[in-house]
């Protein structure tokens, strides 16, 4: 072990410091990492230049989940991997232990997860300084997580805003339509929408405007409850307050007036 010690050492001498050469952006999520590309092609060339070789000899799946986001499902897995350095020459080594996770909507969470612990496996043994960032798809870009700074929306104008209560002459049915779309406000319908919102509107205002053609000409005076005839004001008063069983018209009430009326 004392030979793979001291190789480890001369790969930290020709591996000091590597440039962190990738971006992470999403919503409010900003950081910069070291891809698996560089730190392995930096790392592999000092290792070949001092005899050592570096390879996975375990690996244990220590979750699995399947994460429900904006956009679908996505597969998730946290693991455990053993890897050996060991020595061309004497063939002695040591085993290093490292863990990684991965996110992916498709096939390949498992493959992002060993990537990461093969990285964080040469950057820990060999003591490679760039940070703690992880290098993964940020969690914030896969999941509909609330840190994630919301994305203004393209939202109608003023004008045409005024232009859905123009169509539908009372504010009522704006607010029943908006409520039927999830939209609090007026001004917070998206573009990509406002049409249809227009159009619930028109159906609205047409069936009302049917329901009231339907009606026109139909008597709003109460009815004789026993020959349906139309009753006068006077003939309401007296059934109500002598205590009729109901709305009868001057001829009929004998037939049903209440006992000592």
């Amino acid at each position: 072990m004392t030979k793979v010690a001291k190789k480890i050492c001369e790969v930290m001498k020709k591996v000091e410091y590597l440039q962190k050469d990738g971006r992470v952006e999403f919503g409010r999520t900003r950081y910069s990492f070291l891809s698996e590309e560089k730190i392995t092609t930096e790392t592999r060339k000092a290792m070949a230049e001092v005899g050592l070789i570096l390879y996975p000899i375990n690996m244990e799946i220590l979750d699995k989940e399947e994460i429900t986001t904006k956009n679908g499902t996505a597969r998730a897995f946290a693991i455990k991997v053993t890897y050996r350095i060991q020595d061309t020459e004497s063939e002695e080594y040591i085993d290093v232990q490292t863990l990684g996770e991965g996110m992916d909507s498709g096939d390949k969470a498992l493959n992002k997860a060993m990537t990461g612990a093969f990285k964080y496996a040469q950057r820990q043994s060999f003591m490679i300084p760039t940070g703690d960032d992880p290098d993964y798809i940020s969690s914030d870009e896969m999941i509909n997580s609330s840190t994630a700074e919301p994305q203004p929306k393209d939202t109608i104008t003023e004008a045409q805003a005024r232009r859905m209560f123009a169509i539908a002459k009372d504010p009522k049915i704006v607010k029943e339509v908006l409520d039927t779309f999830g939209y609090k406000s007026s001004t917070d319908v998206e573009k990509d929408k406002y049409d249809d919102v227009c159009k619930a509107i028109e159906r609205i205002v047409a069936l009302a405007k049917k329901a009231r053609e339907e009606t026109v000409g139909e008597s709003t005076l109460p009815k004789c409850a026993d020959c349906k005839a139309e009753l006068s004001s006077a003939e309401v008063d007296w059934c109500t307050e002598k205590g009729f069983d109901g709305l009868f018209c001057r001829s009929c009430q004998p037939k049903h007036a209440p006992q000592g009326a």
